[in-house]
């Protein structure tokens, strides 16, 4: 006899009820994938005139469910109305079967923020977000994860192509604590709540090194070309090419919280964009 169905912990359909309410028009919503034969993942449109445009992403990992208040919160309090020029797509709930689970991986059992270099039929939430953006080109992308192990806020930003993580760091720590130096996954370290993703590449793997020239050492896209399996911002930054930041928040927090502390991590990327003071 099959194992049971896990109890369910949150309600996705209370999720899409207030993404409906948050979405009139102008703003456009769209159904871009059925997840599990059940679940809608919905696509938000923000338009705007000028060429900038950026996209904001929750919830590809169901157990982190402050990104996905944050962003329902973004549209809810009408927040990108403070950025009139720039066009806004958002995934607010990549995730929404591991969302009402509390689990990580999706339906098939596999971490998504790990397939975007090749989707596969397993992965069709991923394979939906490339086949929705496309061509399109993008400034800037973000992406709102947790961490259960962490004591703070933490960002990954690329640092060969951004450099705004320290305004980052600076804008979250006036409503939480920021990481302290630390070791992520015994692999990335931290640093002043960045994650030091350049310090990673000479600890790279066997796998990755016998696929990488010698100069992929010193060079940032011969090392993206030799890794095996890109989240979800390496994926953005190669294809579209946004200045792409992951953020996460500890999960021992309350939820409140976290999503002030995304929300600020959001909108000092933003104010950087378009330079407002």
């Amino acid at each position: 006899m099959a194992p049971p169905t896990p109890a369910r912990q949150r309600s996705y359909a209370k999720l899409e009820s207030r993404l409906a309410a948050a979405t009139p028009p102008p703003l456009r919503r769209r159904r871009i994938a059925r997840q599990a034969g059940t679940y809608a993942i919905w696509e938000i449109r923000v338009p705007a005139r000028r060429r900038i445009r950026v996209l904001l992403n929750g919830g590809t990992h169901g157990d982190e469910p402050a990104g996905v208040e944050a962003l329902l919160r973004f549209l809810e309090q009408r927040r990108y109305e403070a950025w009139p020029e720039i066009g806004f797509t958002l995934i607010p709930c990549l995730n929404p079967w591991g969302f009402e689970r509390d689990t990580r991986e999706g339906p098939a059992g596999h971490d998504l923020n790990r397939a975007f270099r090749r989707a596969s039929p397993a992965t069709p939430e991923v394979s939906a977000i490339k086949r929705v953006l496309g061509r399109r080109r993008l400034t800037c992308s973000m992406d709102c994860h947790e961490d259960c192990d962490a004591a703070g806020f933490y960002a990954y930003e690329l640092p060969e192509v951004s450099s705004l993580g320290h305004a980052v760091v600076g804008a979250v720590g006036a409503v939480g604590p920021i990481s302290p130096d630390c070791l992520v996954e015994e692999i990335v370290p931290v640093r002043g709540g960045l994650a030091r993703t350049d310090e990673l590449r000479p600890q790279a793997g066997d796998e990755m090194a016998a696929a990488m020239p010698p100069e992929g050492w010193r060079d940032f896209r011969a090392f993206v070309e030799a890794w095996p399996t890109w989240p979800l911002p390496i994926y953005l930054w190669h294809r579209h090419g946004a200045r792409a930041f992951t953020f996460e928040t500890p999960t021992a927090l309350p939820l409140d919280q976290r999503v002030g502390m995304h929300l600020a991590a959001i909108e000092a990327v933003l104010r950087a964009l378009t330079q407002t003071p």
